[in-house]
């Protein structure tokens, strides 16, 4: 999270473009799927695949051109995509295996996550990548198997952007407005009871509470209340919905500072680089952090 102070609001959508369609990652692109038993269809399943994050740096692998998103059952010949005719090689592809089945005599559904995906290293990978090529989280549910159903598929992942498709897209969210920030009245204190009613208006962090029970509010308590991050305001302005504190909370809105918001895909967090363009803005970037 970051201001902008001084630049149209042009600039600032800018940076929101590049972050939402500029940036390249790795992604499942093409699935060869031998079996698939499970209630979900193909093109489901091919599409669910292609949605998991894969932590790994995007700058070590090169574009394959004409490269599609679709799911196949024959989809490489001798090692060669027949797609995009390209060759698949250590610094174009990474390769999964999927191959999990539940037991016929198995009396519950068995859960297929996204760590059951199985690297398969291609050239020297191996030692290219020590710590291994896995999911960003390898809780990510895929499918349900009843007894005796199973999935067995190659994937293929390719570097892409996020406008050719979503799943090349880093962000999970990406916006900028005005920024607003909010103040209490020193001529209307607070009550006990509207102090009660903050905890529900705003989310967590955004104000210093003066105990953990309001039931013994005293004035002097209720007068230490503050503001601790004001970048953490609510949206929605539920606290509007109660008058008496829509005349307390003072609200002012900056036309010359934008804040901008964006919330990266872990697989990111691990090479800053990738935002290096940010850290050229010159600096009337000014940056907060949302949480530890």
């Amino acid at each position: 999270m970051f201001d902008v102070r001084g630049y149209h609001v042009s600039f600032a959508n800018a940076i929101r473009r590049i972050l939402l369609a500029e940036i390249p990652l790795m992604a499942i692109e093409n699935v060869e799927l031998y079996n698939n038993t499970s209630v979900m269809h193909d093109e489901f399943l091919g599409l669910r695949l292609g949605l998991i994050p894969i932590k790994v740096d995007a700058k070590l692998f090169e574009f394959q051109k004409g490269a599609c998103c679709f799911i196949s059952f024959i989809n490489v010949v001798n090692n060669v995509n027949f797609f995009t005719g390209q060759v698949n090689t250590e610094n174009n592809t990474i390769i999964f295996q999927l191959n999990v089945r539940n037991l016929p005599t198995a009396k519950e559904n068995l859960h297929v996550y996204s760590r059951d995906l199985e690297w398969q290293p291609l050239g020297d990978q191996k030692e290219t990548f020590p710590d291994g090529i896995a999911p960003v989280d390898g809780d990510i549910l895929i499918a349900k198997l009843a007894p005796s159903q199973k999935i067995e598929a190659t994937l293929y992942c390719r570097k892409g952007i996020g406008k050719d498709h979503a799943k090349f897209s880093p962000v999970a969210g990406c916006f900028y407005r005005h920024l607003t920030t909010f103040d209490l009245s020193k001529d209307k204190p607070l009550t006990a009871e509207e102090v009660e009613k903050l905890k529900t208006c705003f989310p967590k962090g955004h104000f210093k509470f003066p105990g953990d029970s309001t039931s013994d509010y005293d004035n002097e308590r209720v007068k230490s209340l503050q503001i601790v991050n004001n970048r953490l305001e609510s949206s929605e302005l539920t606290f509007k919905s109660c008058p008496s504190l829509e005349e307390k909370l003072l609200i002012t809105t900056s036309d010359d500072t934008l804040t901008c918001k964006f919330f990266i895909s872990l697989n990111l967090c691990h090479d800053p680089k990738l935002c290096i363009f940010l850290q050229l803005l010159s600096n009337r970037l000014e940056w907060y952090q949302l949480t530890n």
